[in-house]
């Protein structure tokens, strides 16, 4: 409202920090002094203070950084690493597979889980067949080169003696799950070279065509006699036996 007199009064300004006083025009940013900044300061955490920066211009940085407004003026600078800088130094992490599939560590890691069960194979116990898979997996992630030197053949040596433990297993047992099983397992070792004549997978399925012919055969003998005293159900059976054996 209009003052006694006339006039109007004079504008009101901040007087905190020891800036203008009332009535006077605020000088310049860049003159302001008192409480006000004139440097940027560093904090923890990577937080620059801008309170009262001044015209100075706050630092830049050459990677790429994350800012977020903070409360008193302070702005989170953060650095953030680029997806595509290298780790730990520098090193790559040697369990990534490379362009063509193979890993680094493949056959290192193969022997590591065989030395595990290296002494105590149990091929009845369900959890030294999974490490025996895990150890085959690693393997076929190795290197022609990896899988053609010492390491790499001792270890696919190891497997195939682990392999025909479980197949021999099932076989005692007279479990056709467990030979299936130990003919999947052969499967997956892979071979050092295509100049081997006989993979261990084709070993097994003949191995395991004669075990099936011999108990076929010992079926067969079982059912004789019925078949001499005229059963025909024993007939019947006979003849399965045979054609099972065939």
């Amino acid at each position: 409202a209009p003052r006694a007199g006339g006039g109007h009064p004079p504008p009101l300004t901040s007087t905190v920090g020891g800036g203008p006083h009332f009535g006077e025009a605020p000088p310049p940013l860049s003159s302001r002094t008192g409480s006000v900044l004139e440097n940027h300061g560093t904090l923890g955490g990577g937080l620059i203070n801008l309170v009262g920066a001044g015209s100075a211009a706050p630092p830049t940085y050459s990677t790429a950084c994350s800012s977020s407004a903070l409360p008193g003026g302070l702005t989170n600078r953060t650095l953030t690493t680029s997806s595509s800088m290298p780790v730990d130094g520098g090193l790559a992490n040697l369990a990534d597979d490379r362009d063509d599939g193979t890993r680094a560590n493949a056959v290192p890691r193969a022997q590591e889980l065989l030395s595990e069960l290296s002494g105590a194979f149990d091929p009845g116990r369900t959890e030294h067949v999974q490490k025996l898979q895990q150890a085959l997996e690693n393997l076929r992630h190795g290197s022609t080169e990896q899988l053609r030197g010492s390491d790499g053949r001792s270890a696919m040596a190891s497997c195939s003696r682990l392999i025909e433990a479980v197949f021999e297993h099932a076989v005692k047992a007279g479990n056709e799950r467990g030979l299936q099983s130990a003919v999947w397992l052969a499967g997956r070792l892979p071979q050092a070279s295509e100049d081997e004549a006989t993979s261990l997978q084709d070993t097994l399925r003949r191995r395991w065509d004669a075990t099936r012919m011999e108990q076929a055969f010992a079926q067969a003998g079982d059912a004789a006699p019925g078949v001499a005293g005229g059963s025909f159900e024993s007939l019947e059976q006979f003849m399965d036996r045979l054609y099972i054996a065939e």
